[in-house]
């Protein structure tokens, strides 16, 4: 399979779209149930399945329908993933990934937008009767419990490690790709992607990306940010981007990501 992932937020829904439109088969729904409170915040839809927590035992043959999908007859079909389900999935099934990057700060903002999203869409069903009248108190504090256990420029930092050491240690074939780069300039990025996949239609495929619907840039700083998060370790959040953004992950920031990891661990 060809698989899209990345952090939330990051570009995944972006580049199925963008797959889907080059002509590749892709697998998932635009709007699937899951995500009912959350349509603003991917008007163009996520193109998502049950398989985004990974191709793994548990999820392949489909536990409802006993479908089972062969590594060989979904060679180039496009599979969104989280990073987490990427690590699940057994490599017969990993023929390439595609790999969407965003900025940490602009990660948080989006993050904490998509919350808003998602309260004000339950609070809206909470009126119209269609929830039970605790449903959003309930979700709010499951919110507030998660940003006190991992700020969401931790998880961010943790999603991104783990993508790097899976990929290190299992050797598949991955295409890092930075979410303001498809911006900037979509023909070349779009391009070099589908150029590397050997497949799909580039005119089409650029007209896909939609600048219009991108909602953050730098210019938002996120709140609250641990202790932990010092000058040092912020050096190494923007180094880590930079370098994966530039293709240029060399041993000496790798040994800089270990020790932050180190640190964040503790």
């Amino acid at each position: 399979m060809i698989l899209v992932t990345g952090t939330p937020r990051s570009g995944t829904s972006m580049w199925m779209q963008i797959l889907r439109a080059a002509g590749l088969p892709t697998l998932g729904d635009a709007f699937p149930d899951v995500y009912r409170d959350i349509h603003e915040a991917n008007p163009a839809g996520f193109f998502e399945s049950r398989l985004r927590h990974g191709v793994y035992f548990e999820t392949n043959p489909d536990p409802r329908s006993g479908v089972y999908l062969h590594p060989m007859a979904t060679r180039e079909h496009v599979l969104k993933v989280f990073i987490a389900g990427l690590r699940r999935t057994d490599h017969a099934f990993i023929d390439r990934v595609v790999a969407t990057l965003r900025p940490w700060r602009q990660f948080c903002t989006s993050f904490e937008r998509l919350i808003d999203i998602e309260n004000a869409s339950m609070s809206e069903r909470v009126r119209a009767g269609d929830l039970p009248d605790d449903a959003l108190a309930n979700r709010l504090a499951h919110h507030a419990r998660s940003r006190e256990a991992l700020h969401p420029a931790i998880a961010w930092w943790k999603q991104i490690y783990a993508l790097i050491h899976d990929a290190s240690i299992r050797r598949y074939p991955v295409h890092v790709v930075a979410y303001e780069r498809v911006l900037e300039d979509p023909r070349r990025e779009v391009g070099a992607v589908l150029s590397w996949l050997g497949t799909g239609d580039l005119d089409r495929a650029v007209e896909a990306v939609r600048p219009e619907l991108r909602t953050q840039d730098d210019s938002a700083e996120p709140v609250g940010l641990p202790d932990v998060m010092d000058g040092d370790v912020i050096a190494v959040f923007d180094a880590v981007y930079e370098a994966l953004a530039a293709g240029a992950l060399d041993s000496a920031l790798i040994t800089r990501m270990n020790r932050t990891n180190e640190r964040l661990a503790t």
